[in-house]
């Protein structure tokens, strides 16, 4: 199921485009020379990092907005359910499947990320190799919020609610401070639990840390990576859930 699904996905060439266009762009970063050698290397490393996250968004965004309402429109789902393999199961399978097809497309464009900052800076910076993975957990649990929405939405409207759950996780401050604070009192009541629900994604937001050469510790690094697994697991029991419910 999982090599199946990766092999799929792979044979659409618009993700293989896509990834052309950002080792491009990543290495036209690398390329610009005008500046000091200071200020360059914080100049690769904006653009590098910032080309991998939007790049890593799309692939999250599209991808695993299809896995599941795919199948559904095509009839496969009622196959794969028909032979000895569990909703829950199947469920889990193709959240395997987006976190390969992950690693394959962001794992060479973070190669070529570190590759070009040891070259200016003449040594590895195991802090941007930190950030790069702060990055990759990011978007192993949009990943997984996206796939959960498709369980119940159609393939537009997941598209949709996946763009408003990416802002709401990144700007969760701002949602409850801000933006409902002149909403009458049952909304502000709706809106808090479902930001206390949603992961706060601006903590794997590193490229800011990065940049300017903060340290992140090995230690916050553990401890973020508990934390989407925690969400990863917890959204994946609710997917499987609603598609045990859901009638095929």
């Amino acid at each position: 199921m999982i090599r199946f699904t990766v092999l799929k996905a792979l044979r659409e060439k618009v993700y293989l485009l896509f990834l052309l266009i950002t080792l491009v762009v990543i290495a036209a970063a690398g390329s610009v020379s005008f500046y000091q050698t200071g200020v360059q290397i914080k100049f690769v490393k904006d653009v590098a990092l910032l080309t991998v996250s939007l790049f890593g968004f799309l692939l999250t965004l599209f991808v695993c907005a299809e896995l599941l309402p795919q199948e559904l429109e095509t009839g496969g789902l009622q196959f794969l359910v028909s032979r000895p393999l569990s909703r829950p199961e199947l469920v889990v399978a193709k959240y395997l499947a987006f976190l390969t097809l992950l690693v394959l497309n962001v794992g060479p464009l973070i190669l070529e990320v570190l590759s070009l900052i040891a070259l200016y800076s003449g040594k590895p910076d195991w802090n941007a190799f930190r950030g790069c993975l702060l990055i990759l957990f990011e978007l192993s649990v949009f990943g997984v919020m996206v796939l959960f929405l498709s369980t119940f939405l159609t393939r537009v409207i997941t598209l949709f609610g996946a763009l408003f759950l990416y802002a709401a996780s990144n700007l969760s401050q701002w949602f409850t401070d801000t933006f409902i604070a002149s909403s009458p009192m049952p909304l502000q009541v709706a809106v808090r639990i479902v930001m206390a629900v949603l992961p706060d994604l601006s903590h794997f937001d590193s490229r800011y840390v990065v940049v300017h050469q903060y340290d992140i510790p090995p230690l916050f690094v553990l401890l973020l990576a508990l934390h989407a697994a925690l969400y990863v697991t917890a959204f994946l029991a609710a997917s499987s859930w609603i598609l045990e419910a859901r009638e095929l």
